[in-house]
């Protein structure tokens, strides 16, 4: 399933799945949209830093390397911090570990390159210049944004009767903030001076999990079936999530809990 915009020549490569590791490429995408190919650098829990590719020919300070049958320029000065769950689909791997690390030595001129070989002719300054903007309007797509919150119990020092008792809020909705789902605008304001003190990033195990990029074919497929945006599709699945998480009859793995979760989602939207 390729987004909208997706080059022919990422389209036409195929490769086997399997998790984010560095070296490999992806090709990127929000809300249905192409966004772009990157070569995985480093990866961490909810994000991953990715050196931009381009189809472009590459200058002195640029890699050039083969990507499918395409030849590709690197550019590990634009390294970039991206969300894991931008990426969409695996296009195979470029570089070796060894690689990475000589191309990003390279990139902060600490040495030379010995295994790549870069392109030739002056830097385009203004290329890079609108390459990065790119990638960084690429970094500040969040998912959960910082306007998206969970309760944090610890810091409530509250039970979830105590909790309801203090803020008003019914005992089935108290129970799914207990279990990690969003507080909407209201129940935001609601809380007043307490908000700040009560609350957090929802950057949790559900985030985590529903950014992999595994579970990336179903985020699209329950945009398409429901129609409705990327986030939108996410915080559905955040909220049904949680409730799965309480329900005997759904698997205790947090990965099948997650695809299952999905899938029961897309049934009902299809049905509806």
């Amino acid at each position: 399933m390729h987004a909208t915009g997706t080059p022919e020549w990422v389209s036409e490569i195929s490769s086997a799945p399997a998790a984010p590791a560095p070296g490999d490429a992806w090709a990127l995408s929000w809300d249905g949209v192409h966004e772009g190919v990157v070569v995985i650098a480093q990866v961490h829990d909810d994000f991953i830093l990715g050196i931009p590719v381009t189809t472009d020919t590459a200058t002195s300070t640029e890699v050039t390397v083969e990507l499918g049958t395409t030849n590709v320029a690197l550019w590990p000065q634009a390294e970039t911090g991206l969300g894991s769950f931008l990426l969409h689909r695996r296009l195979g791997n470029v570089l070796d570990d060894a690689q990475v690390r000589e191309v990003r030595l390279w990139a902060a001129e600490r040495a030379n390159l010995s295994t790549l070989i870069s392109g030739s002719g002056s830097a385009n300054a203004n290329s890079l210049t609108e390459l990065l903007d790119e990638y960084r309007r690429r970094c500040f797509i969040e998912w959960p944004s910082e306007t998206e919150l969970i309760v944090d119990v610890d810091a409530t020092g509250m039970n979830a009767r105590q909790f309801r008792d203090a803020t008003g809020f019914d005992t089935p909705r108290v129970l799914e903030l207990w279990g990690g789902d969003l507080l909407d605008e209201a129940e935001l304001h609601s809380l007043g001076d307490n908000a700040h003190a009560w609350t957090m990033p929802a950057h949790d195990l559900i985030t985590r999990e529903l950014a992999t990029p595994e579970l990336k074919p179903l985020i699209v497929e329950l945009c398409e079936a429901a129609g409705v945006s990327e986030r939108q599709a996410r915080n559905t699945a955040r909220s049904a999530y949680a409730l799965a998480a309480r329900t005997a009859s759904v698997s205790e793995r947090a990965s099948t809990r997650a695809a299952d979760t999905l899938r029961v989602l897309i049934q009902d939207a299809h049905a509806s």
